[in-house]
């Protein structure tokens, strides 16, 4: 937590077209000054936690030409959360390519967050329907929790539709995706594949989430942000005990568990990448939706699947008793 202040000098290219920047989220409130000229400002740089406000959407600003040089001068504070300063890269460019790039990401999240959500609302009808499927009712769960975390970062699509909602909002909801997660997984994991996994490994498994879970429900964000490390650790270690048992019911081909061992292990890459990039030990992309959409995809052919199963059976059922109804009206 605390305070400070970058300058940068910038010797731009020579181009008869305006340019930009593109400023991704700086923690956790900051001022933003080119050339001398106050430009952008989110949240409210201060030197307390009484007196600082975050605010961590990205945003677009346009560089005013003035010369062949640029200063860039950026307050920044932060006392609501574990990552502060400038933790991500400023990406200089031609403002309309900035503006249409920008544009296209914040499509492609909507369009992802929308999906999921639609899925995980339809499952939960289902189960409505069918109390009795209890996959459908934690697949449903899975599909909001992973679905409305989509929207808390990236572009932070929930901050533009609803800008009253508060930073602290914003990470709690993040917070809550996150670490519903793990506990929902390895209930569905526990379900769909029964006596695979015993109940002593279940619970040990869903304990630390439910605790790290009300730490977020009842802890302010800046403490709670500080068990991130131990959250995430929990997080793969869950995932990678979840795919051993997913490899045990693919040993005893169990239905659906090749193509869920795929796409556990597809998304277990994105989450591992994405840790690793949020700590800064690594300088790639974020690759969570992309994961999120092939394991979410997987999970639904499963379930599809097992639906197709469960219909035939009741067909089969159906026209043996009509059968056996035939051969006594014949008696």
């Amino acid at each position: 937590k605390g305070f400070g202040t970058y300058r940068l000098v910038l010797h731009l290219p020579e181009t008869d077209k305006p340019l930009g920047i593109e400023v991704q989220p700086i923690f956790s409130a900051y001022r933003l000054w080119i050339n001398g000229k106050l430009v952008k400002e989110k949240g409210t740089v201060g030197t307390s936690r009484a007196t600082a406000k975050p605010n961590v959407a990205p945003s677009l600003v346009r560089i005013e030409p003035t010369g062949q040089t640029a200063e860039i001068v950026v307050q920044v504070s932060n006392f609501s959360q574990r990552k502060a300063g400038i933790f991500y890269p400023m990406i200089l460019g031609e403002y309309d390519d900035l503006q249409q790039n920008m544009s296209r990401k914040l499509v492609a999240e909507s369009a992802v967050a929308g999906c999921i959500l639609i899925m995980g609302m339809h499952h939960l009808v289902l189960y409505m329907r069918m109390p009795n499927r209890k996959d459908s009712l934690l697949f449903g769960l899975i599909c909001l929790a992973l679905g409305v975390k989509t929207l808390t970062h990236g572009q932070y699509i929930l901050a533009l539709f609803f800008p009253e909602l508060s930073n602290t909002v914003l990470v709690t909801i993040e917070y809550i995706g996150f670490m519903a997660s793990p506990p929902l997984f390895t209930l569905f994991i526990y379900y769909t594949f029964p006596e695979i996994m015993s109940k002593r490994v279940r619970n040990g498994l869903l304990l630390p989430g439910a605790v790290f879970l009300a730490a977020v429900l009842l802890l302010p964000v800046h403490l709670f942000t500080r068990a991130a490390i131990a959250m995430q650790i929990y997080t793969i270690a869950t995932s990678l005990t979840l795919l051993a048992y997913i490899g045990k019911a693919a040993l005893r081909k169990a239905e659906g568990s090749a193509l869920l061992i795929f796409g556990s292990v597809i998304f277990l890459i994105t989450i591992v990448n994405d840790i690793l990039l949020n700590n800064g030990m690594l300088a790639t992309k974020v690759f969570f939706s992309s994961g999120l959409v092939f394991m979410i995809v997987c999970l639904n052919v499963i379930l599809s699947n097992n639906f197709y199963t469960a219909f035939q059976t009741i067909e089969r059922l159906s026209r043996r008793l009509l059968e056996l109804d035939q051969v006594k009206n014949v008696f």
